[in-house]
């Protein structure tokens, strides 16, 4: 190990866990919707030793269930520091601020090793000012650990000595943060099988790698056969993929030229920057080919190109058949940023060694105005993180009257509500999601469910890309107002309803 790259990697790290720490200061860290999973999974697993998930379904028996939605990585990493007498969601962040440091001090170095430490401290540097990098460390995701796990995979793979058993944890741990994480576990099997060695010594090799993976992928999953609930995709054929990959190319086009708003200006230099981008690549990769593939430069590009081309594997084919809501956004394209990150790193380090002053100077004058905008994008993200919140951490959600109102009145209560996340949050109460259907038979029995759990409905007016419309479904709805704010309504069903369904069930508390 070289100690003064691993050591100027340690400390760019170091700044990166600084920063996501200030980034995420309250009013941070935001609040996503999944957020409630995790946190409440954590909670769950310190206190009563099962991970429990809120429920997704408004006709479910209780507030929660057992987690399937999401695999125990990021939940597991949470209650770590809840244990130690943390909240979880100062937990949560720190588990974020740690992955930041452990990401860019990886890179870092990963590229250090390969081409020296100045190429390792610019691909560093370049992973901090990402947007897309940025925004996924300012709230409560499982991003940042799954970024962590990617790169410390590809660093074990690319190491001079072969340990599959090594890299072959960090794929598990991958799989084990996001269903998506798949990938990692395919690519180190098939790293595994193409090196060079006898049959024998590659059999070994996939074993080793794929062992792990294979573990914790049988345990979770005999785990989810015994819960005997519903499952959570219904697998099909999603095909309609336009609008998805027109915002693949919205993300890429944002990545390649962040502060250009959409139009052809920002076609243009995206399309420039990707052809620049597999220009430098083919160039670099034809004047190596003298070059042992064992080489470590060569290693990195292979690892990382394998890592990414799988893992977009694995989304289009979670698009195409379980989900057709998958986006492809900044969140789910992070990791193929980080990857390309890696591999331009290498190959304009590889490429600079041997080029005139004026092609030097080019290359300097497109980095810097890339990292001038990104810069600026990151740095505007944080602020507003800072300065109103992120997402359920907003200042609107944090002087809510409506949230107010059941902190002061709402216990002893079950509750149905369009964002339960922001009741979670911030009045410390499970709920019931609301229908996303509005019709005659579903508002029967939600009538009848509401009255038999002496239920009252927490109605935000807030339109949102997280919540249905509830205003057809309440116009159907026996109900009357029992009080009223400017960002919702407190409602309970009319008395002749209650009494003619019958005596409340006691409610389960959380």
């Amino acid at each position: 190990m070289n100690r003064p790259r691993f050591i100027a990697a340690l400390a760019l790290g170091v700044a990166a866990f600084g920063l996501t720490l200030a980034a995420t200061e309250s009013p941070g860290p935001g609040l996503d919707p999944d957020a409630v999973s995790y946190v409440l999974s954590a909670t769950t697993l310190v206190h009563s030793g099962t991970l429990l998930a809120p429920t997704y379904d408004w006709d479910s028996e209780d507030e929660t269930v057992p987690l399937a939605h999401f695999p125990p990585g990021f939940p597991v990493a949470i209650a770590a520091g809840h244990a130690l007498g943390m909240t979880t969601v100062q937990s949560a962040r720190m588990v974020v601020a740690l992955s930041a440091l452990l990401t860019v001090a990886t890179i870092a170095w990963l590229v250090a090793d390969a081409v020296g430490l100045i190429g390792g401290l610019l691909a560093g540097a370049l992973v901090m000012i990402t947007p897309a990098l940025v925004d996924t460390h300012l709230a409560i995701l499982s991003e940042p650990l799954f970024l962590a796990c990617l790169a410390l995979t590809v660093l074990a793979m690319t190491r001079d000595r072969d340990r599959p058993l090594i890299y072959g944890l960090f794929a598990a741990a991958a799989c084990m943060v996001r269903y998506a994480g798949i990938a990692a576990p395919a690519a180190v099997v098939l790293w595994a099988l193409v090196r060079a060695g006898t049959a024998r010594e590659r059999i070994r090799r996939v074993a080793f790698a794929g062992a792990p993976s294979a573990i914790v992928l049988a345990l979770w999953v005999l785990r989810a056969l015994t819960l005997e609930r519903e499952r959570i995709r219904q697998f099909g054929v999603y095909a309609d993929l336009g609008a998805t990959m027109a915002e693949g190319a919205n993300t890429v086009s944002q990545w390649l030229a962040p502060v250009l708003a959409e139009g052809p200006l920002c076609s243009v230099v995206t399309v420039a920057m990707l052809l620049l981008i597999a220009a430098l690549i083919t160039v670099v990769l034809r004047s190596s080919r003298g070059i042992p593939a064992r080489d470590v430069p060569r290693r990195v590009i292979a690892a990382c190109g394998l890592m990414s081309g799988l893992y977009l594997i694995v989304l289009v084919v979670a698009r195409v058949a379980a989900d057709p809501g998958i986006p492809f956004d900044f969140r789910l394209l992070a990791p193929v940023l980080l990857m390309t990150t890696v591999v331009v790193s290498v190959v304009l380090a590889l490429w600079w060694r041997e080029r005139a002053w004026w092609q030097r100077a080019a290359a300097v004058a497109i980095i810097g105005a890339w990292s001038v905008g990104s810069a600026y994008i990151a740095m505007a993200d944080a602020r507003y993180a800072l300065q109103v919140g992120v997402d359920f951490a907003d200042e609107d959600w944090r002087g809510s009257h409506l949230i107010d109102w059941v902190r002061k009145n709402g216990g002893g209560y079950a509750l149905f509500t369009n964002f339960p996340t922001a009741l979670y949050f911030h009045a410390d109460r499970l709920s019931f999601p609301m229908p996303g259907e509005a019709s005659p038979a579903i508002a029967r029995a939600l009538t009848d469910t509401i009255a038999r759990r002496g239920a009252l409905i927490i109605a935000f007016n807030r339109p949102s890309d997280y919540s249905e419309p509830t205003q057809p479904l309440l116009r159907l709805l026996p109900a009357h107002k029992i009080a009223s704010f400017p960002d919702g309504d407190v409602l309970a069903l009319d008395d002749s309803v209650v009494a003619r369904v019958g005596p409340r069930r006691p409610r389960r508390h959380e």
